[in-house]
C-alpha cells in the first residue's frame, strides 16, 4: 500500500491534534514550523495546511509574522471529543 499525500496529512493532523487535546502541547505553547516540519520529515508547506485545519476547530492560533500557539481553552473540548467521538467542528 502506498503512502499517499492526504494520508500523510490525516496522520499528521491526528497525532498534532492528539498531541494539543492530551496536553503533550501545554496552553501557550508556540509551536515552531521549522522543527514539526523536521521531526514529522515534511516540508512546511502540507504542515501549515494542517495547522490552518487546527485552527479552523479552534486548537491552535497563527498570528502572522509570530507563529502558532496551542490554545488553553480547548482541554475540556479535547476531552470531550475524544471521550465520545464529536466534530471539533460542531
Amino acid at each position: 500500500m502506498t503512502d499517499t499525500t492526504p494520508n500523510r496529512n490525516q496522520m499528521l493532523y491526528s497525532q498534532l491534534r492528539d498531541r494539543i487535546c492530551l496536553l503533550d502541547y501545554p496552553p501557550d505553547t508556540r509551536l515552531s514550523e521549522e522543527a514539526l516540519a523536521k521531526e514529522f520529515g515534511i516540508s512546511r508547506t502540507p504542515l501549515r495546511r494542517v495547522l490552518a485545519r487546527l485552527e479552523d476547530e479552534g486548537l491552535v492560533q497563527s498570528v502572522h509574522g509570530v507563529g502558532t500557539w496551542s490554545l488553553m481553552s480547548i482541554s475540556m473540548k479535547c476531552n470531550m471529543s475524544m471521550t465520545y467521538g464529536w466534530n471539533l467542528r460542531s
